[in-house]
């Protein structure tokens, strides 16, 4: 406490800093606690909100020997920058700018020193960019020459300056309407576009001459933030994206941040080349697999050149689905790149693929995409009954909202595919429901999406269709029921039984017979007591009920009363094994 009362009367002076007494308060504000950490603290908070206290930093900054102290004194600058500026004499703006460019210059003119002050870097570059704002172009017309000069002295400082130029083009491009005026934001940007050839000279000529992996990777990933802004001449009539993909597209170390770069745009040229590249590094490989086994760059690459295939092909495939005198091999590297797509979509990674094309162009792709989304088909809200990650079947406790988002794009997607070629979606189902009866390929995994598919596309066929394939589906799937043994089997074949007949009521309403067999059934489960097939069979139950309810209250061919009557003359055996609120949700009709 007495190094604290010390320092809180040496900083309420204007005199000469201790910069050793600071040092001490900050390490106890980080270290110390209870009230040495408060006092510390607001020791600090008056030293930084003092209006001289920026005239110190130069000092703490020279002879601190801790980075934190180094950093609190940066904190102090900054705002300044920010808030009194404009106000100071130009000789002071000058001399606090050229030893800011100065400190940076000399923490990064080698890489060890880089990484060693990593941090202090970062926020004397954020210091940097704020003066920045404040001077350039008027009071620092130079600035983008300075910094492409620079660049040619070290790597080191190449490296830095690229991260300077990215946290700029954040701050003009990205955060300028929330910390900038519209006047000085407009002003900014074209002067960066102004000035931009003098970046992009710089960038191919990193580029080109391939030096160290650390600097490519910086510029890289500097272009990538320019992208969004940067005018189109640069990107059409240069020769960058050819650059890329020759020179680095093949490289573990960059071919995810080049797939970024190129996924911004150039066209028939760069696609076919780009195309090339990606298959004689490729191969016959399966993509799945490399991605289930990949490093995390092989992941990104993968996830990159998904988007790169699904954005070029969905704003540009006009141009690669007519032959080119200019590619003549361009039909051939198109349909590699939806050969590419289709093993993407394989990835069991729910966010990496989104897309689907054409027709006739297409029929081939499109027929094994029909089988990869029955294969892999989400789980729909109305099933309760789910595999947990202990492989034991249970009631769904929570909803998993991404997987019902999941399902719905699906769905859609799948009703598209149907609309397209109905006989070949029925076939596909009928095939995998066949391997599921024969057991040749059953697991509950194969049963469940098989069947939440065969629900998701209620209504896309022609009514003598889905009566043929209905009735086919439904008696596989009872037959399943009772051929198999143990109660996780019979629970997960009951839920996929009940989420399919709940969604064909236009069956069900054509078909009297089939109607009474399904609810016979339902009444069936309602007496099993393995969890969550009681409540999926009465939420059923009031589906089917709600949008058939005429026929249970009619006279139908062949009976001798009306559904209804025979329900209410067994309600008790019915309803008997059923919990309160399952009661309440079976009578609420």
């Amino acid at each position: 406490m007495v190094i604290l009362e010390e320092a809180k009367k040496q900083f309420q002076e204007d005199g000469k800093l201790n910069v050793q007494l600071l040092d001490q308060v900050v390490t106890m504000m980080n270290r110390a606690t209870g009230e040495e950490q408060k006092l510390a603290n607001m020791i600090l908070v008056e030293l930084k909100e003092n209006p001289n206290s920026w005239t110190k930093v130069d000092a703490i900054l020279e002879y601190s020997d801790l980075a934190e102290t180094k950093y609190f004194a940066l904190q102090i600058l900054e705002s300044v920058i920010q808030t009194k500026w404009k106000s100071l004499p130009l000789v002071q703006r000058d001399g606090i700018k050229g030893f800011i460019v100065q400190l940076i210059l000399k923490l990064s003119e080698s890489c060890a020193e880089s990484e060693k002050n990593s941090l202090l870097l970062h926020k004397l570059n954020l210091v940097l960019v704020q003066i920045v704002k404040q001077d350039w172009p008027k009071n620092w017309p130079s600035f983008i020459t300075d910094i492409v000069e620079s660049s040619k002295t070290s790597d080191s400082i190449c490296i830095n300056n690229m991260n300077i130029l990215s946290l700029l083009s954040e701050e003009v491009f990205d955060f300028g309407s929330l910390n900038l005026t519209q006047a000085k934001e407009q002003h900014l940007k074209q002067q960066f576009c102004g000035q931009f050839q003098e970046i992009f000279t710089l960038c191919i000529t990193i580029l080109e001459k391939c030096p160290a992996n650390s600097i490519v990777e910086a510029t890289l990933k500097t272009l990538h933030r320019f992208l969004s802004w940067i005018p189109v001449g640069y990107v059409f009539e240069t020769n960058i994206t050819q650059l890329l993909s020759e020179n680095f597209l093949a490289r573990a170390a960059y071919r995810w941040k080049v797939r970024i770069v190129l996924t911004k745009e150039k066209l028939c040229a760069m696609f076919c080349a780009t195309i090339k590249e990606i298959g004689s590094l490729l191969g016959a490989r399966d993509l799945a697999a490399a991605y289930q086994s990949g490093t995390d760059d092989d992941q990104k690459f993968i996830s990159c050149l998904a988007q790169f295939l699904v954005a070029f092909l969905k704003d540009h495939s006009a141009l690669v689905e007519t032959f080119n005198p200019a590619c003549p091999q361009v039909t051939e590297y198109h349909m590699y790149a939806v050969e590419l797509l289709l093993s993407i979509s394989q990835v069991d990674d729910v966010e990496i693929f989104k897309e689907h094309p054409r027709r006739k162009l297409y029929k081939e792709h499109l027929s094994k995409l029909r089988t990869i989304m029955i294969s892999r088909m989400a789980k729909p809200e109305e099933v309760l009954v789910v595999e947990n990650e202990q492989g034991e079947v249970v009631r769904e406790i929570v909803k998993d909202t991404d997987s019902i988002t999941l399902y719905r794009n699906m769905r859609e997607c799948l009703v598209y595919l149907t609309h397209l070629d109905c006989r070949d979606t029925e076939q596909k189902m009928s095939e995998k429901l066949a391997s599921q009866v024969n057991g040749s390929e059953f697991s509950w995994k194969n049963l469940n999406t098989l069947c939440w598919a065969v629900g998701s596309i209620s209504g896309t066929m022609a009514e003598e269709d889905e009566k043929r394939f209905l009735v086919v589906v439904i008696r596989d799937l009872l037959g399943l029921c009772e051929q198999k043994r143990g109660k996780d089997n019979k629970a997960v074949i009951a839920s996929n039984i009940m989420y399919v007949v709940g969604q064909y009521p236009r069956f069900l309403r054509a078909h009297w017979k089939f109607l009474k067999t399904v609810i016979n059934k339902l009444f069936e489960f309602m007496h099993e007591t393995h969890e969550g097939v009681q409540d999926m069979a009465c939420d059923t139950f009031i589906k089917i009920a709600m949008k058939c309810k005429r026929h249970f209250v009619i006279m139908q061919v062949g009976e001798q009363t009306p559904f209804i009557d025979e329900m209410l003359k067994n309600l008790s055996a019915i309803i008997c094994d059923l919990a309160p609120p399952q009661v309440h949700v079976f009578t609420r009709l």
